[in-house]
């Protein structure tokens, strides 16, 4: 008799028994799936779309609030703590950077050029500073680019380019995958040997 698997103590459990007690498990849970999805009903009336970009706005426009009264001029806004948090000890201003794009897609214009007038006055990538490449990539040149590709402020496009020739460093590994951090000022790279991601 077959054992129901290598190494296992207790009584002999020929495999088909073993096969047929999933099956019936799994043919059970599917069965509770199922019936589940049944029983939810959707709402009575759904959100029509025009109703849900006003709620979507309206909370884009309270987070900024937020990060204008408490964290102006720096990363990020802890909203528990209503305080302000730069990721590298002196800010890169990532919050403004990130949120450009979003301002003027929700055609919050007034507030777009006071986060682009911020950036373009007081962003610079000159600081001896390690950072996180995956995140600064994502995070600050695609904010800049996504910035200049809306507004066509030549000013975004050269922060870009600073900062991407400042990042170039970290291709510059055995197998060209990129490193994981690289110090802005300096282009050293370390921490992990590199690092695989989808950007």
């Amino acid at each position: 008799m077959e054992r129901a698997g290598p190494n296992r103590s207790g009584p002999d459990v020929p495999q088909s028994g073993v096969k047929k007690r999933l099956m019936v498990s799994v043919g059970a849970v599917l069965v509770s799936i199922v019936g589940h999805i049944g029983a939810v009903k959707p709402p009575a009336t759904p959100p029509k779309p025009v109703g849900m970009a006003e709620r979507v706005k309206a909370e884009i426009l309270h987070s900024w609030r937020g990060y204008e009264r408490y964290a102006w001029g720096h990363d990020e806004l802890r909203p528990v703590t209503k305080t302000a948090h730069d990721w590298h000890g002196e800010p890169l201003l990532m919050m403004p950077v990130d949120a450009l794009d979003t301002l003027l897609l929700a055609g919050l214009k007034d507030d777009a050029e006071k986060a682009q007038a911020l950036i373009v006055e007081r962003l610079s990538f000159d600081k001896d500073v390690s950072v996180k490449n995956f995140e600064i990539t994502i995070r600050i040149l695609g904010g800049l680019l996504s910035g200049y590709q809306m507004t066509g402020d030549n000013r975004l496009l050269r922060l870009a380019e600073d900062l991407g020739e400042r990042l170039l460093p970290v291709f510059d590994s055995p197998t060209g995958m990129p490193y994981m951090y690289i110090n802005l000022k300096t282009g050293k790279t370390n921490g992990a040997v590199s690092e695989r991601s989808p950007a």
